[in-house]
């Protein structure tokens, strides 16, 4: 217990403090990179085909959905966006391909959403720094609200980067205690999420899926398990599908804890300790002061072969 405690002292003191620039795992880039975008969304392409895209204007949150695989089928399930495609199951209607929330902001339920709690888009913001050759970057300045009261804001970079059989998103997440300090409660329902299509499941009518993260734990094993990344596998438009998400080594708490499910949840979660360790109720609460920042890095690979071959 004082061991965790150490730890998370030390991970607030990295955390909220101003970032270091964020570093790009090494990976080949094409000059086939090309984006489309509007006041609603934008649209990332490799040769021509979709590679994802974000929607700016979701009821609940922004989210990246779809985004599709090396095949170019959709890695990430369809609903509840629009209607469930073939095999998939309508639960967890608030798992929307990839997004960000926690179940427990100042008492409020920015996971599950839809009871007053809303993330809302204010507009595009300039990304700091150079970029690196063949990357694409795009950020965004948005407004977590209650009630249509903002409880504080976030700003959020995306990076674009990789190959046709190799394709990353790098998150940096910020957010920012502008309007009272914020208060992360222990719970399992969160942290920064994507939900899989059917085939990459363990469970399931057509579940053909695998789980491994990166300290050997497979399958079942994984959940609550700490881990610098987990990956998903199976098939996916007729090919084997690799799709794994990264805690950054800066991160808080790191490496974090995983909500990872047998039914295609993938969620990297640094607070529901209580849960995952059996730990007391609240021995993973965090509070940002108000006026500081907290900053997450997230890396979301989409590969024909596995992480680390």
């Amino acid at each position: 217990m004082r061991a965790l405690a150490a730890l998370f002292l030390m991970g607030a003191a990295i955390s909220c403090c101003t970032p270091a620039p964020m570093e790009l795992s090494p990976v080949a880039v094409e000059d086939e990179l090309s984006i489309e975008e509007d006041a609603d969304s934008l649209r990332v392409y490799f040769g021509g085909e979709l590679f994802c895209a974000y929607d700016r204007r979701n009821e609940l949150r922004p989210i990246l959905w779809p985004v599709n695989g090396p095949t170019g089928a959709a890695v990430t399930r369809a609903f509840p966006q629009t209607e469930a495609a073939p095999g998939e199951a309508s639960d967890h209607p608030h798992h929307q391909a990839v997004w960000y929330g926690h179940g427990a902001v100042n008492g409020h339920d920015f996971w599950h959403a839809g009871h007053g709690e809303r993330v809302v888009d204010l507009g595009e913001m300039e990304v700091e720094g150079s970029i690196e050759d063949g990357v694409i970057a795009r950020g965004f300045r948005m407004s977590w609200q209650v009630d249509g009261e903002e409880l504080c804001q976030e700003e959020r970079v995306m990076r674009f980067r990789g190959t046709s059989e190799e394709r990353w998103v790098d998150f940096e997440l910020t957010l920012h205690a502008n309007q009272t300090e914020l208060r992360f409660g222990d719970t399992k329902e969160g942290t920064f999420a994507v939900r899989l299509a059917p085939t990459l499941r363990l469970k399931g009518k057509v579940a053909a899926g695998s789980i491994r993260n990166s300290v050997g734990d497979i399958g079942g094993k994984a959940w609550g398990k700490r881990a610098a990344w987990v990956e998903y596998s199976g098939p996916v438009g007729g090919e084997t599908v690799y799709v794994s998400l990264h805690d950054h080594a800066e991160n808080l708490r790191h490496p974090t804890w995983w909500h990872a499910r047998d039914y295609g949840l993938l969620a990297a979660n640094p607070f529901g300790i209580h849960d995952f360790e059996r730990e007391p109720a609240g021995t993973g609460d965090f509070t940002l002061p108000k006026g500081e920042r907290l900053t997450q890095r997230y890396s979301l690979r989409v590969a024909s072969s596995p992480y680390g071959n």
